[in-house]
């Protein structure tokens, strides 16, 4: 079978009480004077619960600035940045850092593992940090561990594992204080295609839940058929926003 992708225009009008993510005119840059550099110009997006959002664009665009605003990592310069109901603009760093902790997933492209504890304990890290007990940390952590094929690979360290272990671990770490929102920068890039699909795979899972969403940033064309909808990026702005209908053809 032959897989392509048929496109059509999706217009902003969502409401911020009606979307996962609402973002109007955001604006960031980074320096000043003549080696200031505009990272976002104006940006205008919406994030549906129960999706998958895949931007993509090349290096430099902006797509890895946008995610970082989106996840409260950085403040946009200008604009309005809605998240589950919550103007970020309104919120403390504290009530911001609180907030990311509670509702917010990462899966980075190099997995940001901590080297020297197990994998267990890697993934228990979200919850502890959140104030649970270690013994709800280490049993919903070990859950989840088990869901992802990992389960006897607990006691392990990052370096005893493949890279697409690795991304798994990631993956739970992510997942395991049931975010609203999960965020991944590049998710599949450094793995096999079978690898990459089982990634997508689980992210695809939980997307499929009405209150949450899930934005993946990334060049990978191999995963482009799990995305709901596609934005592309060039010099900090929004090029285009469509649905994505996979069809399948006869060969």
């Amino acid at each position: 079978m032959i897989r392509l992708l048929q496109i059509k225009r999706n217009d902003f009008d969502m409401h911020p009480s009606s979307s996962v993510v609402y973002c109007r005119g955001l604006m960031k840059g980074f320096g000043s004077g003549p080696t200031a550099v505009r990272a976002l110009r104006g940006v205008d997006l919406d994030v549906r619960g129960g999706e998958i959002l895949m931007i993509m664009g090349p290096s430099g665009c902006g797509k890895t600035t946008l995610l970082s605003v989106i996840s409260t990592l950085l403040d946009p310069d200008s604009g309005t940045c809605v998240v589950l109901g919550r103007d970020l603009a309104r919120m403390t760093p504290l009530e911001r850092a609180r907030f990311r902790c509670a509702t917010v997933g990462f899966v980075f492209q190099r997995f940001n593992l901590l080297p020297g504890v197990s994998i267990l304990d890697n993934v228990t890290v979200p919850l502890l940090i959140g104030g649970h007990s270690r013994n709800h940390a280490e049993s919903r952590a070990v859950k989840i561990l088990d869901e992802l094929g990992l389960r006897d690979r607990t006691s392990a360290s990052p370096n005893e594992l493949s890279g697409g272990q690795q991304q798994r671990v990631a993956i739970a770490r992510a997942l395991v204080h049931n975010p609203k929102l999960i965020v991944c920068d590049e998710p599949t890039s450094a793995l096999d295609q079978t690898t990459g699909q089982m990634v997508m795979e689980t992210l695809h899972a939980q997307a499929r839940q009405t209150d949450r969403a899930v934005i993946v940033v990334t060049h990978d064309a191999r995963i482009m058929n799990y995305a709901d909808r596609i934005v592309r990026m060039e010099d900090g702005a929004i090029i285009s926003c469509n649905d994505a209908v996979e069809l399948e053809m006869p060969s």
